[in-house]
């Protein structure tokens, strides 16, 4: 490429004598050594006319000598600051006059231009290169607020190289065998590779240390270390999604233990509710069991618009005001033995009755009563006695005076396991139809929600007889959560067996199928006296339903009686045949009162 001749270049507006310009170039490259450069000098006068020309500047007047002048140091290898390159105090504010002075006076392009006289006059080709690096640096130091505080506070940025009388700081082992330099946090070190050790190494152990040798992996290997791997993320996935499950179970148990006792004083509660005096269970003739005696229907109380037919087929007996002695313990047949769990009342009756079975030196044993200290001496003194011990306890539901012994249980027999419908951490689960095989004694279970959601019956096959638990009771009625669940388990309960009915407290019921048909027949009759009492199509809240149709019931008694109405009235309107109104009313469909 051709480059424009010099002539063009110049700024002066007159002629020039072009037959004085010389073939070499003013500017030689800078690959030419020192010697050639001096070589190809060409006077100044030969060609100055080509060579004058304007620089910008930040005043017309050149600069004198004395003020372009480099710093003068103690040591001719020493490097000067930034702050004396420029002549500049370190507080002052920084101007770029003197860099662009120096620039110009030490720019590689000016090497073979020297005016004589000037400060780079005489210099050596590379003491320019040096001092004109030295300038620019500084200016980029000075020239930015961040980088001028980090040198002032630290001198960071400057390459300069330092005072040949300084002293350096030595890497390696120092006089004692150690280390040294590594606790200065301007250490090499701290920034070291692994490649960089390893050179280190090569260098300074002088084949000492044992050289380091690739070690390859074959695919068979590879693969099997990946397996390893997997396997030991699984079971450690495992063991985590167990202890959450057992968390979650433990969270389960202890609102059910919250729950049974929440229900227990809710008992409590309704016992005070009360009188003392056995006389107050009379009244109640007409929440007890019914039995089926033939007469005449006739006419009794009266639905709001008059008299009502009502079907008095089903009349109620009156509940004996003295509930029958039940020995504490009793052999009620060849392989039940009967133990009260010592925690008589009004609602638990005669106590909770817990059940041992079996002939042979292992037992199973059906509820754990409330955990009172007599029933655990009375089951220590059977075991005793009958020389057995008690392999598998099965719980009939959560309620609290049927689980609560689970402890003194386990403390006489601690290899005992623990069944129950929806069980806790600790426990184990009872499947509808699961069977339970002992020597002298098979059970199969039957999942009968309704009492509670958990609560499950036992047939025994050698008797052909029912553990009925809390569905149905020696004396009187039993609660229940849901009552459509509750009559579809007495349905099924019937069907399973054809014997006797050992419940979960109260006596053995000789026949136990007469005895749930008796419980179906009494529900059926509260049903239909709530759908008479609602014939006339007018709205009624549960208590007004109640004071119709407990009204020989003792005042005391009606919002218990309430809870029952309100549940029949719930059944109801999942059939359609009565409608739950904006507020507590509840009114008779069409197609019901048809």
């Amino acid at each position: 490429m051709l480059k424009k001749p010099c002539a063009l270049l110049c700024s002066y507006n007159k002629p020039y004598n072009l037959c004085n310009f010389q073939l070499t170039s003013p500017c030689p490259s800078t690959q030419l050594s020192e010697q050639q450069r001096i070589d190809n000098y060409v006077p100044r006068q030969v060609f100055s006319t080509f060579q004058r020309r304007t620089f910008a500047t930040v005043r017309d007047d050149p600069p004198s000598n004395r003020e372009i002048q480099w710093p003068k140091l103690k040591s001719a290898t020493a490097v000067p600051t930034p702050y004396q390159i420029f002549q500049q105090k370190k507080s002052a504010p920084y101007s770029k006059r003197r860099f662009y002075e120096l620039v110009k006076l030490y720019h590689p392009d000016r090497h073979c231009q020297d005016d004589i006289g000037s400060e780079s006059s005489g210099l050596s080709f590379s003491t320019k290169v040096e001092r004109y690096r030295l300038v620019v640096a500084a200016n980029e130091i000075l020239s930015h607020p961040d980088k001028r505080k980090a040198y002032d506070d630290h001198g960071a940025g400057w390459n300069g190289r330092p005072d040949a009388n300084a002293r350096r700081q030595e890497w390696g082992n120092d006089e004692n065998g150690h280390w040294s330099g590594f606790h200065d946090n301007s250490s090499p070190a701290r920034n070291a590779t692994w490649e960089d050790w390893e050179k280190w190494y090569q260098r300074n152990d002088k084949g000492k240390r044992v050289q380091q040798e690739t070690v390859y992996f074959s695919n068979e290997g590879f693969l099997s270390l990946i397996a390893i791997i997997a396997c030991l993320g699984g079971i450690g996935q495992a063991t985590r999604i167990g202890d959450q499950k057992k968390s979650y179970l433990k969270q389960i148990e202890t609102v059910h233990t919250d729950c049974s006792h929440d229900a227990q004083r809710r008992m409590e509660e309704a016992q005070g509710i009360l009188d003392t005096d056995l006389q107050v269970w009379r009244p109640l003739e007409d929440l007890c069991i019914n039995k089926v005696r033939p007469e005449k229907k006739s006419t009794s109380w009266t639905s709001g618009r008059g008299p009502a037919l009502i079907d008095t087929s089903i009349k109620p007996l009156s509940m004996a005001t003295n509930l029958p002695h039940l020995p504490a313990v009793e052999r009620i047949s060849p392989r039940v033995i009967r133990i009260l769990g010592g925690n008589p009342g009004k609602f638990t009756l005669q106590g909770t009755n817990t059940y041992l079975l079996g002939t042979g030196r292992e037992r199973l044993l059906i509820d754990t009563g409330e955990g009172k200290p007599i029933w655990r001496e009375q089951l220590s003194s059977v075991l005793k006695e009958e020389q057995a011990s008690i392999s598998h306890v099965l719980l009939t539901h959560w309620h609290i005076d049927h689980v609560s012994g689970v402890t003194d249980l386990l403390e006489l027999c601690p290899d005992a396991e623990i069944y129950k419908n929806r069980p806790s951490a600790s426990q184990h689960d009872i499947p509808d139809g699961c069977s339970f095989r002992t020597e002298g004694a098979t059970l199969r279970s039957v999942h009968s929600p309704g009492h509670t959601v958990d609560h499950t019956v036992f047939v025994l096959k050698e008797d052909d007889a029912m553990f009925t638990g809390d569905n149905v009771l020696g004396h009187g009625t039993a609660v229940f959560e849901e009552l459509s669940a509750y009559l579809d388990s007495l349905k099924k309960m019937r069907q399973q067996f054809t014997g006797r009915a050992y419940p979960g407290h109260g006596e053995v019921i000789e026949d136990g199928v007469a005895r749930i048909d008796e419980y179906i027949a009494h529900r059926q009759l509260r049903e239909d006296q709530v759908l008479q009492v609602l014939e006339d199509g007018k709205p009624r809240m549960p208590m007004e339903l109640v004071k119709i149709i407990y009204k020989d019931v003792p005042e005391n008694l009606h919002e218990p009686a309430a809870q029952g109405v309100l549940q029949i009235l719930q059944k109801l309107e999942r059939e359609r045949k009565v409608v739950f109104l904006d507020d507590v009313r509840w009114q008779i469909t069409k197609k019901a009162a048809l």
